[in-house]
Formats: C-alpha cells, sequence, structure tokens
C-alpha cells in the first residue's frame, strides 16, 4: 500500500460533547441499505462461535494478514483443541497472488498448535482455510509487524453481507480490506465507504470479482482518501465470502497544519487486525475498557438501516462502591450514518476507572458498534486495539491465543456477568494435553460486575483459557506488550489501579512518544463462545 500525504481535518475540530454524526450531506444517506435487508439473525451468525463437543467437521477462515519477516501484518494460526478428542486440520494458504500451498496439523486433545504462514508461503498478502476433522478446534490469527502486534478470531462463517463500523485513511494510517472467498465458486462484491460527509462507492470496487478459493485485498486508504472514520459495508451479488481489515497508524501524527496539530489529541500508532461484521444488532458489549490519561477510548456507532438508531450508551464501573453511577449517554443515529463516542470527554466517567461499556438500541433499530483503545504518549505499552463488541453472551468461552512464551505480554482477562444473578465460574489453562483452572480461576460474579484476572504464571505451553460459567457471560482479553526494561514478576505502571497516580502524571499525549523502552503493540479481544447457551445479549 503506498503513503500519502494528505489533508485532515482533525476529529477532534468536530467533537461537540463528545459526539460527531456523520452528515451525508446532499449525498446517498442508507447506503442503498433497505430496513426490511436487516432481519434478526441467529446468534451464532453474529460472532465467530466454536464447535458443539460433539462436531465431526468444521471450518475456520483467516481473511487478513500477510506472510514473512518484515511484513506489515505476519500472521501465525493459533488452533486450539479444547475437547477430549483429537483432531486434524488442512491448512490451505492462498496468496493474493494466486499461490497455493496446504499442510496438515494434528491437534491432540487440550493441545494448542501455531502455524507460521510463512512456513507455507511468503507473500504480500495471504488468506487461510482451516478444514477440521474431529475435536473441538477454535481458531484465532496472530499478525505481527513494524508497528505491533494484534490477534483476532478467524471466521467460523461465510456471508453475503459484513461491516466494519470505524476505519481511517488518514496521512498516519493505511487501511486494507482482505477479502476472501474459500468457496469452490467465484463471488462478486460490492464496497462502499459511509464517511463524515457521503457515500463513497469507487467505480473499481463494484462488480469486484473474488475468484474461487481466492482473496482480494483492497488498499483503501488509496481510495477513500482523507478520512478519520469511515464505516465499510461489503456486500455480494454473488457467492458468499469472508471479510478482515488490516489498520495501521505510524506514530506520526494526521494533522498537516499547525492549527491541526495544536487540536491533535494524541498521536496513534500500532497495527490492528478487525474480523467484519456479518450482521447488526441492538446490543453490543465491550467488557475490559478502560480510559486515562495514556488510553484514549473512542466508540463508533453505525446504523447501516434507514430508520433512527435511539441509542443508549450505558457504563459499569469496576469499582462501583469508589465512584458514582454513571449515567446513560443518549445518542441518536440518523439511518445510513455514524456517530463517534469519546469517553474522555464525559466527565462522569472517572480517568483510570476500568469498566464494561454496552452500546443499546432501545427502539429495535439494529446497529454496530467498533471501540478503539489508543495506548498513546507515556503509556507503558504503546498500540492501538481495535473490538467489535459482542452482541451476545454464553456460558463457556474459549480464548487459543495468550501471552508469549518469553514473558513479553501483560495479559488481562475480563469477565463480565450480564444477567440479574450471580454466576459460578471457572477459569482453566490448557495447551500442553492438560485442563487446569487457575490458582484464583474459581469465583463468583455478582450481577451485573465484571472481574478481571492478570495471570502472572501459566506453564509453558498452556496459554489457552477456557471460561466455564453456571450461566451467561462474556469474556474479553487483553494483551500488552511489556516494555523492554521489564522481565516476568517486575511490576508494571497500572492505568486502571493507579488512577490518582495517572492523574498526577505529567505526559504529553500530543507528542506521542519516542522512548523505545515502552512495549509496542495492544490487543483487545473477545473470546470465542462454544454455543452451549448462547443467546443475544438481554
Amino acid at each position: 500500500m503506498s503513503r500519502r500525504a494528505v489533508a485532515l481535518v482533525v476529529l477532534a475540530l468536530l467533537l461537540v460533547g463528545g459526539i460527531v454524526l456523520s452528515r451525508g450531506d446532499g449525498a446517498t444517506t442508507a447506503g442503498d441499505v433497505d430496513d426490511s435487508t436487516l432481519v434478526a439473525v441467529e446468534p451464532a451468525n453474529l460472532l465467530p462461535v466454536g464447535p458443539p463437543d460433539d462436531a465431526l467437521d468444521g471450518a475456520w477462515y483467516c481473511a487478513g494478514q500477510s506472510s514473512g519477516e518484515g511484513t506489515v501484518a505476519d500472521g501465525t494460526l493459533v488452533l486450539a483443541n479444547v475437547g477430549t478428542d483429537d483432531a486434524r486440520a488442512r491448512v490451505t494458504a492462498t496468496s493474493s497472488d494466486g499461490e497455493e500451498a496446504e499442510v496438515d496439523v494434528d491437534v491432540a486433545a487440550l493441545t494448542t498448535e501455531r502455524l507460521a504462514l510463512a512456513d507455507l508461503i511468503e507473500a504480500e498478502w495471504v488468506a487461510a482455510a482451516v478444514h477440521v476433522v474431529g475435536g473441538t478446534i477454535t481458531v484465532e490469527h496472530e499478525v505481527v509487524g513494524p508497528l505491533g502486534r494484534d490477534v483476532a478470531p478467524c471466521h467460523s462463517r461465510s456471508s453475503d453481507r459484513w461491516y466494519l463500523p470505524a476505519g481511517a485513511s488518514t496521512r498516519d494510517a493505511t487501511m486494507a480490506l482482505a477479502v476472501f472467498n474459500p468457496h469452490a465458486g467465484a463471488a462478486t462484491v460490492d464496497l462502499s465507504f459511509t464517511t463524515d460527509e457521503n457515500v463513497r462507492e469507487p467505480n473499481e470496487l463494484q462488480g469486484m470479482l473474488v475468484p474461487a478459493g481466492g482473496v482480494v485485498v483492497v488498499p483503501v486508504s488509496d481510495l477513500v482518501t482523507e478520512r478519520e472514520v469511515m464505516a465499510t459495508t461489503v456486500t455480494t451479488r454473488r457467492g458468499l465470502v469472508v471479510v478482515d481489515r488490516i489498520q495501521t497508524f505510524d506514530g506520526t501524527g494526521a494533522a498537516t497544519t499547525a492549527e491541526e496539530i495544536e487540536a491533535q489529541p494524541f498521536r496513534r500508532k500500532g497495527v490492528t487486525l478487525t474480523p467484519a461484521v456479518a450482521a447488526p444488532a441492538e446490543a453490543w458489549t465491550f467488557p475490559a475498557s478502560v480510559s486515562s490519561n495514556y488510553t484514549a477510548e473512542r466508540v463508533v456507532v453505525f446504523n447501516p438501516g434507514e430508520r433512527t438508531a435511539e441509542v443508549v450508551i450505558d457504563v459499569a464501573l469496576d469499582e462501583q462502591e469508589r465512584y458514582d453511577p454513571v449515567p446513560s449517554v443518549p445518542l441518536d443515529v440518523p439511518g445510513g450514518r455514524f456517530a463517534v463516542f469519546d469517553v474522555r470527554d464525559h466527565e462522569a466517567i472517572p480517568s483510570a476507572a476500568a469498566h464494561t461499556l454496552t452500546v443499546r438500541s432501545r427502539n429495535e433499530v439494529p446497529i454496530l458498534a467498533e471501540r478503539s483503545l489508543s495506548s498513546v504518549g507515556e503509556a507503558p505499552s504503546l498500540g492501538e486495539a481495535t473490538s467489535t463488541g459482542s452482541p451476545v453472551e454464553d456460558t463457556a468461552w474459549v480464548l487459543p491465543a495468550g501471552p508469549r512464551p518469553d514473558g513479553a505480554d501483560d495479559a488481562r482477562y475480563v469477565i463480565d456477568n450480564p444477567g440479574a444473578e450471580a454466576v459460578e465460574v471457572t477459569v482453566s489453562a490448557f495447551g500442553d494435553g492438560t485442563l487446569e483452572a487457575l490458582p484464583d480461576g474459581r469465583l463468583t460474579i455478582e450481577a451485573g460486575r465484571r472481574v478481571e484476572l492478570r495471570p502472572d504464571d501459566l506453564p509453558p505451553g498452556r496459554v489457552s483459557l477456557l471460561v466455564e460459567a453456571s450461566g451467561p457471560v462474556v469474556v474479553e482479553r487483553r494483551l500488552l506488550s511489556r516494555t523492554a526494561a521489564e522481565v516476568p514478576g517486575d511490576d508494571e505502571p497500572d492505568e486502571e489501579d493507579d488512577a490518582e497516580a495517572a492523574d498526577d502524571e505529567t505526559e504529553d499525549t500530543e507528542e506521542g512518544s519516542d522512548d523505545e523502552a515502552a512495549g509496542l503493540g495492544t490487543s483487545a479481544t473477545i473470546g470465542i463462545p462454544l454455543d452451549r447457551r448462547l443467546a443475544r445479549l438481554g
């Protein structure tokens, strides 16, 4: 993807009370999305879902990554078998140039296997299909590049429609969409991008052919430029596909003039891998949320339909006894438009207080949401982390990937109980053939509360986690690269537990950070539910 020097109207200049609406003045406002197409779908079609315990086979599709040292998002597959039966996976890797290679991977019961795609193909872009026989396998893909690291689930289904609420094409950013067709027939797709001004439909992206078994990577930031926020819609005329977004920020900042530099709230740096979402829903939750001097939290709410969505944003604080309750924030999102909610612009949300953030439509108009956590300035771990949240709850969740074995990451696991009754939870680690509860992994979570676990001593080879609960919960994992000076067991500066210190710290988020000691790479990922009692959020 090429670099561009383009002008920017910084989003901060548009912020009013932390909310920005896309205008759609004088242009298409709904992207040709009729409300009749936004019918309710099964919960299992809303996000990647693991196979049932008695599944005989299954498939996972990993659309977006590169392969090879030094590439922007060098990909590794993480295959975790949480079942009691051994399994075999056939991995087929396909480059954007049409090269193909495959390998069989044996994944014994309760083990986790890693496969670097560069061992199969070295290419600028690669997609992978994982076909499983036996076992209860879930799959994530990890990407690593010069701008950091991210981890995300692969897709468990293909679809004829995909959405991504937020993306950027400012001068410091690149945005690419990987459109993967894992099936035997060719697919034809249309791509559109909702900006703050209009809906862009580049001619070259209408009726775009995606060959059978092929992947096409679209350099969106070369085609739709100068956008701080844009929502993506992918629809097929023929066939089914899967879609991932690969986004980078180089840390130079998006501003181009002295006025913009002065108004620029922070400079983002990092790489993110974000799976697209197949359908909107009425509620989305983000358990592992935080906003502080070091971490800027924003949520983009996209309404792809025709009617206005009457949205409310609720923030449930971790330490509810310490703080006053946060009032609900109403937010109307007209059809075919998006709104941006900046947490740091709302004084009722305490700085450095961990929380669960939930976005709901009060009038049954389905929406989509995407949260970004931008760790900047003097943060101990720099990076950009994005998540489209969870529209579902379940009693069992798997997180295949975990902290790297050399102690390079700080891992945080948040379990949220959105229900009206307390739940009993067991958190177990696996990966080396055994399943064992963590020392602090048996706990009770009261109704409407969340618990955060930070296991410091996961055994080598046993970093995959299984979360089982007596009632529905939602699970999110954060991975933060440690500073270069840290070793396992050292105390890391804590943005969430040391709010007073964070508030007193003098730091300049406008200037970014040139401190080579800071870890580079953050990730925030909803776990993979196992469809034991899968249901939409209540």
